[in-house]
């Protein structure tokens, strides 16, 4: 197993994750979250570089402050995002289902979407907080911007919009563009 960014203890301390959930269960959903999400922001140098750091209980004060005030914000989010769909259905030997609580009424799917899609807003933004940090402190974080091998991730250093771009306020332009277009 590599070096996690975030213990499961600080993990249930900042989020909303219950105490009683397995710790095995919340290793995976945060190794999971860590690769999808951290690992092509950081790069595979830099990325690498932490996990060494951790491993060897060598983190500098520069690197704590990384993972501390940015990395392990935006992976607590990833984390939840990532979880929400494993800690509410469980694989048992003869069905998958969800695990109902004497005490605790299970979420329907419409509210499981919208508490996800709420906790993917948050950890978006804070991976594009991360991503800018990053981009403004090259010189302190000198491994974001080292690729040392053609399979390795290259660092993200722009945000994307998914959506399409149709121009500012089309809406007063609508007969200038059809007018525009039609000659």
């Amino acid at each position: 197993m590599q070096a996690l960014f975030i213990s499961e203890s600080t993990l249930k301390e900042f989020s909303v994750i219950s105490d009683n959930v397995d710790p095995k269960l919340l290793e995976s959903i945060i190794e999971t979250a860590q690769n999808l999400y951290i690992h092509p922001v950081l790069g595979t140098a830099l990325y690498k570089h932490i996990q060494l750091q951790i491993t060897s209980g060598t983190v500098s004060d520069d690197y704590k402050t990384l993972l501390d005030d940015y990395i392990q914000p935006a992976l607590v989010e990833w984390v939840k995002y990532e979880g929400a769909p494993e800690l509410t259905i469980k694989i048992g030997n003869k069905s998958i289902g969800k695990h109902q609580d004497e005490y605790q009424q299970p979420a329907t799917l419409e509210e499981i979407r919208f508490i996800m899609e709420h906790w993917r807003n948050r950890a978006e933004e804070l991976t594009t907080r991360l991503r800018r940090f990053l981009c403004a402190n090259t010189s302190t974080y000198t491994k974001f911007t080292e690729s040392t091998d053609a399979n390795d991730i290259h660092p993200q250093t722009e945000t994307y919009f998914g959506g399409m771009y149709l121009g500012s306020s089309l809406s007063w332009k609508k007969g200038r563009l059809r007018d525009k277009y039609q000659s």
